[in-house]
């Protein structure tokens, strides 16, 4: 399995999506259920200092960091493990100004987010929890980006495999208060195209909070992160599951070769004694060559069958802390091909 892997963070302007990235690293960096994020010295400490701040500032509007600025473009390289031992995967993180998903295609900004959705392998798309209005109905102004995200993801979808979409609802402290059922009809509404059979990928909807004071005091709520982890531990999720379907295939393939080519030996050897000497005296033995093709496949079958099996153990690492976090009675939603799972 290859371990290049690109994640991107859509959402508008304050819509949480630095915060999040900065509660998600603080918390994995020390380990969540043995899970573990990494990343350069350098970086750590940048990433680290901007928490502290929202820590330390507390009482303060200088406690949540700026939006990112038109021309950013903040790519973060992470390596995500399990315990010392067992890497998972490594991948980058890009995160867009939020103005992107309003401006032209003609921007440099908007330019540069289309080429990356060319190429990504998850989007992560943020609704801030303020997108439901009190009474229960949606901020009309936030969904007019919800519109403009769905036509970005259909034009660059067109000709692609559609990679792994979650739709995280940030800042879910400032909709606490709506049942969960009708936060995830309204979601399906309004991302519908996300919905429906012809959609060939895994969609998530899971909310996330830095703290649940916060819906009252932005500035001076206590920080209780939840659900932070939960979006990158299903990316990885579906990059293993995806990778053991391909590798099934392979196996698939190598077994019927494996097959095709033991019988042709067992043809050989059946040869007279008499052909078998002048295949040997002439340079061309077919037998030991053939054997030779065999010993091959059969090496090649074995690595594969390794390396699913170690895949799989993954893969079940990561099942569990997904199935633990849901048994908590934390929820999250789960489709594949539109249909929820």
């Amino acid at each position: 399995m290859t371990q290049e892997f690109k994640i991107t963070m859509l959402g508008d302007t304050q819509s949480g999506k630095t915060c999040f990235l900065l509660a998600m690293y603080e918390m994995m960096s020390f380990g969540i259920e043995g899970f573990v994020l990494s990343t350069d010295p350098d970086t750590d400490l940048d990433l680290s200092e901007k928490w502290n701040n929202i820590i330390d500032q507390a009482g303060t509007e200088e406690r949540w960091p700026p939006p990112t600025g038109a021309g950013d473009f903040i790519r973060y390289d992470f390596s995500f493990n399990y315990g010392l031992t067992t890497p998972l995967i490594e991948f980058d993180w890009v995160d867009y100004r939020g103005g992107a998903l309003r401006d032209r295609s003609s921007t440099d900004d908007t330019k540069r987010l289309l080429e990356r959705l060319e190429v990504t392998d998850c989007v992560i798309i943020c609704i801030p929890g303020d997108f439901f209005l009190k009474d229960g109905s949606v901020d009309r102004r936030k969904a007019q980006i919800v519109k403009r995200t769905n036509v970005l993801l259909e034009d660059s979808f067109k000709t692609r495999p559609i990679p792994t979409i979650i739709i995280l609802i940030t800042k879910s402290d400032l909709c606490s208060h709506l049942p969960r059922e009708q936060i995830k009809s309204t979601i399906e509404q309004y991302f519908s195209v996300l919905f429906v059979k012809k959609h060939q990928g895994w969609v998530m909807l899971v909310p996330s909070t830095l703290g649940t004071e916060l819906a009252s005091d932005s500035n001076s709520g206590s920080i209780d992160p939840n659900g932070v982890h939960i979006p990158l531990i299903f990316t990885v999720f579906t990059y293993y599951k995806a990778g053991i379907d391909s590798m099934e295939e392979e196996i698939d393939a190598g077994q019927e070769s494996l097959g095709e080519s033991s019988s042709r030996l067992r043809a050989a050897e059946n040869r007279n004694i008499v052909r078998r000497l002048w295949s040997r005296l002439s340079g061309d033995d077919q037998t030991a060559r053939i054997r030779a093709e065999v010993t091959n496949r059969e090496n090649r079958l074995n690595n594969m069958m390794r390396e699913q099996q170690e895949a799989k153990q993954k893969l079940q690492l990561l099942f569990n802390q997904l199935n633990d976090y849901q048994s908590g009675h934390r929820p999250y939603y789960i489709y594949f091909d539109g249909e929820e799972v």
